[in-house]
């Protein structure tokens, strides 16, 4: 279990399983590549990477769309990131989070209710800025999608953006040692007065769901995934 912090003085974020790092990951890559496909016969990069495709949890759309009836704006990251950047350094008087999701992901959707119940519910009137980048990663990834899907993040602290060329997953990934890569159901935290330059800054701290069968770049002490959620 680990206790993710954002300084209000830090929120605790969520607690997580780590269960399937023991599993054998030439098995796992087996039972991906046998139960998840795309379109072909590409094995599906599920969202933790290294369970089976029937792991995934299912994305209850109705209880997502329940949490808010008003449309969310979405700021599309055409070409560049400079509206996520200013939105950002315009912010740095306050914590900042950030986590990239995909709308078509499961365990990115238990990623975002955590941040509702645990940043957002818990700290309705924290002094906090959060920043919430749909990527398009999996298969039925749009901008429509991630439409339906962000009412369950509608909040007065939280700015929407849409990431389908992979900008900020390919910067974020380069900071933290995965040039070329692109990284995404991960969640950021960065503390006040941090302030974004030419690259995104190192985050204070941060997690992930992507396990090390098809993301073995990213550091695995980060990576937290599980019932507990």
């Amino acid at each position: 279990a680990i206790i993710g912090i954002i300084s209000i003085s830090y929120v605790s974020f969520w607690s997580c399983s780590s269960e399937t790092e023991q599993q054998n990951p030439n098995e796992t890559a087996l039972q991906t590549t046998r139960s998840c496909t795309r379109t072909g016969s590409e094995p599906s990069k599920t969202c933790t990477g290294q369970t089976t495709c029937s792991l995934t949890p299912p994305i209850n759309v109705a209880e997502i769309e329940s949490y808010s009836e008003e449309p969310v704006n979405i700021i599309p990251l055409d070409n560049s990131i400079k509206s996520l950047k200013h939105h950002f350094n315009s912010n740095k008087d306050k914590v900042r989070f950030v986590a990239l999701l995909s709308p078509n992901c499961g365990w990115c959707m238990k990623g975002a209710e955590a941040i509702r119940e645990t940043v957002l519910d818990a700290y309705p009137n924290g002094d906090i800025s959060v920043s919430i980048v749909w990527i398009d990663m999996l298969q039925g990834d749009n901008l429509e999608l991630a439409q339906k899907h962000a009412p369950i993040l509608n909040d007065f602290h939280v700015t929407h953006f849409y990431d389908a060329d992979h900008l900020l997953g390919k910067s974020i990934a380069g900071i933290l040692g995965g040039d070329g890569e692109i990284v995404w159901d991960i969640y950021l935290f960065y503390d006040k007065n941090t302030e974004w330059n030419a690259k995104p800054p190192l985050p204070t701290t941060y997690m992930h769901q992507l396990g090390p069968v098809y993301h073995p770049w990213i550091d695995q002490k980060h990576y937290y995934c599980g019932q507990d959620l």
